[in-house]
């Protein structure tokens, strides 16, 4: 999903500056004191040297099996089977991440908590104010246009009926616009909770860990399921597309998951 995404990127240009840009972020929105920055800058540090040397290597072969079986269409067993790889791969990060981050969030003073949720709530609130501004119709060519963007950084241009059939697919998946910003509203919603017992060090490393690991349980049942429901909407239209290509756009996309399996290889090493 993060190769789909960023298909105009390689894993290389991505990884080197992510200690920047996950610092960046976390100092955009929170206002941190004394020491705080450095031992943030030290935490990023060390959980990308463990992220390089142990998991780098299983994405790599991840990668580079999808590669060699890219040579026929996958299929959609083969292409459930990558899905779960990476949700697998992800949990097993977060997993780690969760208990270094519960002990840097645990030390945060109430003024700290209050500027970070403030500025959570500046920016649902200005993306709201984005979805209002466009129609239900320009949202869906938006979607619609970054969907073909991101397929042909992986195939090269899609004839017309394939670009039909991404159309037909971003069409028919259930928008969820301010249902995603509903339910990260109430992921925060318990992470504020958290963070208001955190003296209990156990217990917020559990909540932490269940709320990065599983930021699904604090979703409605409803949001789950239309997430799935979109989920195998995408993925059958992977699957349909994958069967379709071109031979030279099957090389195309062959060529794409090599460099990444080669660069993510390269990256295991410094």
């Amino acid at each position: 999903m993060l190769a789909f995404g960023l298909g105009g990127c390689t894993a290389r240009l991505i990884y080197d500056r992510l200690d920047t840009l996950i610092a960046w972020y976390v100092e955009d929105r929170l206002e941190l004191a004394g020491g705080q920055q450095q031992e943030l800058r030290r935490l990023i540090g060390a959980q990308l040297e463990w992220h390089r040397e142990t998991q780098l290597p299983l994405y790599a072969d991840a990668f580079a099996t999808l590669q060699r079986d890219a040579a026929r269409p996958l299929g959609r067993e083969r292409l459930d089977r990558a899905l779960v790889e990476a949700d697998a791969f992800w949990a097993a990060t977060m997993r780690n991440v969760a208990p270094e981050a519960a002990r840097f969030i645990a030390g945060l003073d109430e003024a700290q908590v209050e500027g970070l949720f403030r500025e959570f709530a500046e920016d649902d609130a200005e993306r709201r104010r984005k979805f209002a501004r466009d129609s239900p119709e320009e949202r869906l060519e938006r979607r619609t246009k970054r969907a073909i963007r991101s397929i042909e950084r992986w195939t090269g241009r899609l004839d017309a009926a394939q670009r039909a059939r991404v159309a037909q697919a971003t069409a028919a998946a259930e928008p969820l616009d301010e249902a995603w910003l509903d339910n990260r509203a109430r992921w925060r919603a318990e992470f504020r909770a958290a963070l208001a017992r955190r003296a209990d060090a156990g217990a917020f490393a559990r909540e932490v860990e269940r709320l990065f690991v599983e930021p699904e349980s604090a979703w409605t049942a409803e949001y789950r399921a239309a997430t799935q429901r979109n989920r195998e909407r995408y993925v059958t239209l992977v699957a349909d597309l994958d069967a379709t290509l071109s031979p030279q756009q099957r090389e195309r996309v062959r060529s794409q998951l090599a460099t990444w399996a080669a660069d993510l290889r390269a990256l295991t090493v410094g």
